[in-house]
């Protein structure tokens, strides 16, 4: 009896255990993207947000309603801000934060860039 209230008592708290750690990886995920919001401007976080949700940067840049060239500007001033000098890690970080468009704040909004609806605006990815 004691070995099935040992055993009991352990998956519970196991059970504690696993979701403190996935509330303290979530508010992790939240401070940095807080501190990523902080750093880059309005248009750098935006244009991650969208590369992140595996846009392609001319497509992200038509969303944007800014060039190719500017929309490559952005990013690798974005790269400099966050000292993290290749592409595909800076992704990678973005994705790992949980940094897309549904962690949106209403003034890192696209709205707040150009009024009118992201899939509106991409007919095929």
């Amino acid at each position: 009896m004691n070995d099935v209230v040992s055993e009991v008592r352990d998956g519970h708290l196991a059970g504690i255990w696993g979701m403190q750690h996935e509330i303290t990886h979530r508010k992790r995920q939240q401070e940095k993207r807080q501190e990523m919001r902080r750093t880059l401007s309005k248009k750098q976080y935006l244009l991650l947000q969208l590369l992140s949700e595996k846009y392609a940067t001319k497509e992200a840049a038509s969303v944007m309603g800014i060039t190719e060239n500017t929309a490559h500007k952005h990013l690798a001033r974005a790269m400099k801000k966050l000292d993290i000098h290749n592409r595909d890690l800076l992704l990678q970080y973005a994705r790992e934060i949980g940094l897309s468009l549904t962690h949106t704040s209403e003034d890192h909004s696209i709205s707040a860039i150009r009024p009118f609806n992201v899939t509106d605006s991409v007919t095929s990815r």
